[in-house]
């Protein structure tokens, strides 16, 4: 379903539901366009969030060996390559002053792109 579909069959599930499909008809074109374009961009946003957070895990279940992966920090967005160190802290870099407090989420780290082939 495209989200055009998807917002028009919200309003109508809405409008349906709570018996307002003759107040919705009776509201201005222009203002009608205005409230779908709104709910376009909010229903745009989530679908972003969870494909964003599709690939996500709980900072719980990442490896503690030190293996290098992409560490989360929802309050701030902030994202950055880390490993667990002996200090039993997110390390990003190699001071142990390169750290990460508050990590919520982790994801293997993508692998880079692919070198060229040569002719």
């Amino acid at each position: 379903m495209k989200l055009n579909e998807a917002v028009d069959a919200i309003i109508l599930d809405l409008t349906d539901r709570r018996g307002l499909r003759q107040a919705w008809e009776e509201i201005d074109d222009d203002i009608q366009y205005e409230i779908k374009n709104k709910w376009r961009d909010i229903i745009g946003a989530e679908i972003k969030a969870v494909r964003v957070m599709q690939d996500w895990q709980d900072i719980s279940t990442a490896p503690r060996d030190g293996t290098e992966i992409l560490v989360r920090q929802d309050r701030s967005g902030i994202q950055k390559v880390a490993r667990w160190s002996k200090r039993e802290q997110w390390n990003c870099g190699p001071s142990p002053m390169d750290y990460l407090a508050g990590a919520t989420h982790w994801m293997p780290k993508p692998s880079g792109p692919k070198p060229e082939e040569k002719e």
